[in-house]
């Protein structure tokens, strides 16, 4: 979480480090349950994720740049309703990051 704290705060490196790591975690091909969740409340939002998976777990991680309420959210499932759990996850954070402003 301390990358993505750092990133969203420009002090990563150096910009050019930061913008680096900014295309890396950027929309890629990779489903991305948290970014998802927040991108269906807030289509305009920037969100930057990874997404990792080991046996049964799946892990997603993100950092939403939206307005009034940037935020970063990580989650590891090992169930077989990952899907679900971790959109339900996502959009509670959304909702509690914009509750907190």
């Amino acid at each position: 979480m301390m990358l993505y704290m750092l990133r969203s705060q420009d002090r990563l490196v150096d910009a050019a480090a930061n913008a680096e790591i900014r295309a890396l975690m950027g929309p890629s091909a990779f489903h991305n349950r948290l970014r998802r969740a927040a991108l269906d409340r807030w289509p305009g939002a920037n969100a930057y994720c990874r997404t990792g998976t080991w046996r049964q777990y799946v892990h997603d991680s993100v950092l939403v740049e939206r307005p009034g309420a940037p935020y970063a959210i990580a989650a590891l499932c090992g169930t077989w309703r990952c899907e679900s759990e971790l959109l339900s996850i996502g959009r509670e954070a959304d909702i509690c990051a914009g509750a907190a402003r």
